[in-house]
């Protein structure tokens, strides 16, 4: 049992770290519009930010997905995992997210996931606290549903700490 927790420990701390390294990872780029790149990130407990931004690249299914000027309108699915953005296009800021999905729509993007964290709001204690009692949930009996939902609790609880450790910032 505990052999199975720690392949999926490391499937997501692979995962993780592949998503935090995309400029060695090929990139899909999609346009905001520069003059008006109205950019707002929604979570489930309010709005996360409202403003400007130059560059978004967010986690998706199938990779990382950049977004710039002047894209076509689209919606992409979002992963659990770290968006990185960019206000004046050359510092990047990294944020937390949860899943959720991304809009474009004339030169508007809104991101709308469950979670959206800085790293200086994310309680480290807690977040560890959350990796450890999804490890001991995977370490018991259950069924499929609860499987998952667990195995889903450690992804999120693993991106809240690992982004935590990185840079602080301030908008």
């Amino acid at each position: 049992m505990d052999e199975r927790i720690q392949k999926i420990k490391e499937n997501i701390e692979t995962f993780l770290m592949e998503s935090m390294e995309h400029q060695n990872k090929k990139i899909d780029y999609i346009l905001i519009d520069s003059e008006k790149n109205e950019t707002y990130i929604l979570a489930s407990d309010g709005v996360f930010y409202e403003g400007r931004c130059k560059k978004l690249i967010i986690p998706a299914p199938d990779g990382e997905k950049g977004i710039l000027a002047n894209h076509e309108n689209m919606v992409i699915a979002v992963n659990v995992g770290v968006a990185h953005m960019s206000l004046d296009g050359e510092e990047w800021k990294d944020i937390a997210v949860g899943v959720g999905f991304v809009e474009i729509v004339n030169n508007r993007v809104t991101l709308i996931v469950d979670t959206a964290e800085k790293p200086e709001d994310i309680d480290v204690r807690r977040a560890q606290e959350q990796k450890e009692r999804a490890e001991e949930r995977l370490r018991q009996q259950q069924s499929i549903q609860q499987y998952y939902h667990t195995q889903a609790s450690l992804a999120r609880a693993m991106n809240r700490l690992r982004v935590s450790q990185d840079k602080k910032w301030n908008l």
